[in-house]
């Protein structure tokens, strides 16, 4: 979180427009193709038949930071089990 508000800080000094989108993807890992996801852990990180809880959905939604950071914005992610 600090990071993020460093980030909104930073931007205001510049005279830059910040947007703060916050989304709550409660259940969201359910809805998750578990098929794709392991697949693409496989290929993009080797992992194999390895629980890690939230970090699962950290990496399944990886790409995102890729296609945000070509457009030139910044991305933070949090995912908690909670």
């Amino acid at each position: 979180m600090l990071c993020v508000w460093s980030d909104v800080l930073t931007s205001a000094d510049v005279r830059e427009v910040t947007l703060l989108g916050l989304l709550d993807l409660s259940a969201a890992f359910d809805c998750v193709d578990h098929n794709i996801l392991l697949h693409g852990l496989e290929v993009a990180f080797c992992l194999m038949n390895t629980a890690l809880g939230p970090l699962l959905y950290v990496l399944y939604t990886a790409e995102l930071e890729l296609i945000i950071a070509c457009h030139g914005l910044r991305l933070h992610v949090y995912a908690n089990d909670c």
